[in-house]
């Protein structure tokens, strides 16, 4: 099944495919538009200005984010099943031999990968990285097609991400990998995780959300460990982050959940005329401090994020000693003057008795 989602960087949209269904959805999750398609959606991304999809025939077509008015369209000699769009603007559409790469008004170019499954935009157009169903993970320059490096996994990648960290966000099998940014070697790796799917990486490079089966696994790399997971008693097609922490999950029938991943508050979209209304649960189980612990760390730079205070009788004694240690210094202080203004009276009256005054 492959119903993606798309969440706007800004997030004012989140839209969501339906096999030729294309469905737009205010922030909120209240119906914003559809359209009816020529062909079965397999990929779909969202810009401030415009919704992108591609179909099944190869055609790639430019909406209007606001009223989902067709601006555009080019068709591609390919079977796509997937569509990425870089952060200032160039589009990569996945097909099981490669990758092709387009801008809107430009012919397109072509990056052969045999047996292609996953792909994502590393930062802006710079850099793209692509998994293939024999197991290796390749960093691509995309202007040359060259890559800069290749590992092997072990398992079909699923999924793909970037992390502004400076790694990729890889699934293969049971395994989360971290692969370092030029495509040369595994950084970590977290193993027995799965079988995950696809995958995604939130604004900040910290929190990963990844399909398993019914569920979402959710992960810091702060530690690289597993915070836990949201549960669902529904397929899952499709994750995506869009600004900050905000999370949009994919489900079958042309619906979503959206969840601010940290404080856990969770929201849906509600279904367009004509359509019926589902209903589905979300069980959240993942460990919201552990999380909130590594988004501070990370935001403190890896330093500690407190320091250490003694416990309220420990500060009292230590104010007690400060007084005695006062009260004896003043003493001192007194005894001194006394003695010398002592002396100095002493000295006055031998000096007057030997009739010096």
């Amino acid at each position: 099944m492959n119903d993606p989602v798309a969440y706007a960087p800004d997030g004012g949209s989140v839209v969501v495919a339906d096999g030729p269904e294309l469905l737009a959805y205010r922030s909120d999750g209240a119906p914003a538009w559809k359209v009816f398609t020529d062909g079965i959606l397999t990929g779909v991304d969202v810009t401030f200005e415009q919704v992108i999809t591609v179909d099944s025939d190869g055609r790639v077509v430019w909406w209007n984010r606001g009223n989902g008015a067709r601006i555009d369209d080019t068709t591609l000699q390919a079977v796509p099943t997937d569509l990425k769009v870089s952060s200032d603007g160039v589009l990569a559409v996945l097909c099981s031999e490669g990758v092709w790469i387009l801008r809107h008004g430009s012919p397109p170019r072509f990056i052969a990968v045999q047996g292609a499954t996953a792909m994502s935009w590393g930062p802006n157009s710079g850099s793209l990285g692509v998994g293939t169903g024999a197991g290796t993970f390749a960093a691509i320059d995309p202007v040359s097609g060259v890559a800069w490096g290749t590992v092997s996994l072990g398992a079909g990648v699923a999924g793909c991400a970037w992390s502004v960290l400076g790694e990729w966000v890889v699934t293969a099998g049971t395994q989360l990998a971290l692969v370092q940014g030029d495509g040369a070697e595994i950084a970590r790796v977290l193993p027995d995780e799965g079988p995950l799917g696809r995958v995604a990486c939130s604004a900040d490079g910290i929190i990963v959300a990844a399909i398993t089966a019914m569920h979402v696994a959710v992960f810091e790399l702060n530690q690289l460990s597993r915070v836990g997971e949201l549960q669902f008693r529904r397929a899952l097609t499709d994750v995506v982050f869009g600004p900050g922490h905000h999370l949009a999950i994919g489900l079958d029938d042309g619906d979503a959940t959206m969840v601010e991943v940290v404080a856990g508050t969770p929201s849906r979209t509600e279904p367009h005329p004509g359509r019926g209304r589902n209903t589905w649960r979300m069980d959240n189980k993942v460990e919201r401090d552990r999380l909130r612990g590594a988004v501070a760390r990370h935001r403190a730079g890896g330093e500690p994020i407190a320091r250490w205070v003694g416990p309220q009788e420990d500060n009292k004694a230590k104010e007690g000693s400060g007084c005695w240690q006062s009260a004896a210094t003043v003493g001192c202080v007194t005894l001194l003057m006394t003695a010398l203004c002592s002396g100095l009276i002493g000295l006055a009256y031998y000096l007057q008795q030997q009739g010096y005054f």
